[in-house]
Formats: structure tokens, C-alpha cells, sequence
């Protein structure tokens, strides 16, 4: 399977990137729709690109090109303030509490790379949500880890 990302981005709105696996190709062209919200309070927009090393907090260097569309994103729209939320995936068999503390940690350093950038703190909050807002509900790893991403959402917009 060859795996393509999409980014997909236009002023006024805020952008959406997805990973794609793709088994058998028999085209040259691909072609996929994708709806944009525009920025306003309350727009969320998932980042499945940024990966963390397995139960740690340790960004992984192939987070480095979504990390980079994130921190574009916040210095193009100077009065944007957004909640980051780490999600992590649906394990039943895990502890929850380890889930919920591992996901706040990734939003946490989610956080300290944007201001590390140069993004003021005070444009920034941050918590994890563990398992408890999953995308999908399956008992397929695989299928399942969609649930883990970076989650922004405007909170705030300042002319």
C-alpha cells in the first residue's frame, strides 16, 4: 500500500490534511472532495500526521511537515487563539487515566513546539482527551488508530 497526504488549504479557512492509504492504484489521477471551515470560533480541524513515539509524549521528526502547517497556520492568522486536544486511541484494555494523562502530555508538547516557533503561550491552551471523543468504534488496531490525533480548535479570534 503506498501511503499519500493531502493537505488542503485556502485563506479564510482553516485547513485539513488526511493520510490515505491507497493498496492498488490503476490511475494516474486521484480525485477527492473536501469541505473547509472557515475560520471562526469553534472550527476544529484534526491533524492525524502528528505521531508520537508508542505511550510516550516524544514527538516523532516525521510529525515535522503537519507541525510546520499548524504553526503557518497560527502565524498567517496572528489573532487566532486555539485549544489544542490530544486524543489517544479507544483501548479497552489500557487504563484510562494512563490514556487521558498521555494525551494531555502530547498536547502539552504539541504546545511547546508551536512556542518554541515563536506562537505566543497566551494564544494556546491545551488538554487530553484519552479515548473519550473516538472518530471510530472498532476492535481492528489498525482501523483504530485514526482515533489518535492532534485536535485545534479556534477558541478565539482578535482583529
Amino acid at each position: 500500500a503506498r501511503k499519500y497526504v493531502f493537505t488542503v488549504e485556502s485563506e479564510g479557512f482553516i485547513q485539513k490534511s488526511e493520510s490515505v492509504n491507497y493498496r492498488k492504484i490503476t490511475q494516474n489521477e486521484l480525485t477527492q472532495n473536501y469541505a473547509l471551515d472557515s475560520i471562526r470560533i469553534g472550527s476544529r480541524a484534526n491533524f492525524y500526521n502528528v505521531r508520537f513515539n508508542p505511550n510516550k509524549a516524544t514527538i516523532k521528526t516525521t510529525s515535522e511537515p503537519e507541525l510546520e502547517r499548524i504553526y503557518n497556520f497560527l502565524k498567517a492568522n496572528a489573532g487566532v487563539f486555539i485549544d489544542i486536544k490530544g486524543h489517544t486511541n479507544t483501548n479497552k484494555l489500557a487504563d484510562q487515566y494512563f490514556l487521558q494523562k498521555l494525551s494531555y502530555r502530547r498536547a502539552e508538547a504539541v504546545r511547546d513546539y508551536l512556542v518554541k516557533k515563536g506562537i505566543a503561550s497566551n494564544r494556546i491552551t491545551f488538554k487530553g482527551m484519552g479515548g473519550s471523543e473516538p472518530i471510530i468504534i472498532s476492535d481492528d488496531f489498525e482501523k483504530a488508530q485514526v482515533n489518535s490525533r492532534v485536535e485545534i480548535v479556534i477558541t478565539n479570534i482578535i482583529d
